[in-house]
Parts: structure tokens; sequence; C-alpha cells
């Protein structure tokens, strides 16, 4: 069994080359991290994006996971983590269709102070990336298909 640590680090983006982010740890280690590996299951706020790719000087979580066989240094998953990216990629408009379902699923449960928990717990699921999940709770507590 290969069994692992995960470390959490704050960092600095120096630079970006077009494929490679520079980055560098508060303890003055330096990271080198390709563009698709910093990308490929993130969203990052667009306050810390230009031009798709993150700013110079802004601020970053990472998470360095240490095996027996050596470590891996990626965005921090409990900050950026998406994992309806690529699902979004192919098709765009799931993200409009998703919110407006799940507002109308909202609007009919909201008022109904027995289901409180069940509308913050399909709450939480939303905004944490499992639209259809929240949707889905939500239908079945109203007995809708």
């Amino acid at each position: 069994m290969n069994k692992f640590t995960k470390n959490f680090y704050d960092g600095t983006v120096l630079s970006f080359d077009g494929k490679v982010y520079y980055i560098r740890l508060l303890g003055g280690k330096n990271v080198i991290m390709k563009f698709t590996v910093m990308h490929q299951m993130c969203s990052f706020p667009d306050s810390m994006l230009e031009n798709g790719h993150i700013k110079d000087g802004t601020k970053i979580h990472l998470c360095e996971i240490r095996r027996s066989d050596g470590e891996t240094i990626l965005p921090d998953h409990r900050y950026y983590f998406d994992a309806n990216k690529e699902e979004r990629k192919a098709f765009p408009d799931a993200d409009l269709v998703a919110r407006e379902d799940f507002c109308r699923l909202l609007q009919d449960v909201i008022d109904k102070p027995e289901m409180s928990e069940v509308v913050k717990e399909s709450v939480r699921l939303f905004f944490t990336g499992f639209d259809q999940a929240a949707c889905s709770m939500l239908r079945t507590i109203l007995k809708i298909k």
C-alpha cells in the first residue's frame, strides 16, 4: 500500500512563460508547474486571471503530496477544485440551465420550514459543484421527475 502525506502551502506566482508557471513558496522554495496541471481540474476566480492564465504576483494555495516514490505539488483542491470543469467545456450552456433549474426548484421548497435542512444541504451541494445532485435532491423531496 502506498501511503502519503499532504502539506499545504501558500505561494506567489512569479511569472508565466506560456507553458509553465514559476511559483515561490513562503519558505523560499521555487516550484515550476505546467499550465495544464494548474488548470486541469481547477477554476480560479476571475480576480486571479489575466488572458486565461494566473497573473504574476497572485497569491495561490498549493498542496504537496508526498509518497515514498516522490512528491507532487498541485493547486489546493479545497480552494480551486471544480469537478464539473470538463463537463462545462463540452456543454457551455449547462451552467445556466442547471442554475435556472436549481433556482426554480428552490423556490418551490424555500417556504416550507420542515425542509430547511434539505434546502441547506442542496445549496451546499450546488455551490460545491454538484449541480445535478442538488437538483435531484430537491426533485426527490418535491416528488418531481
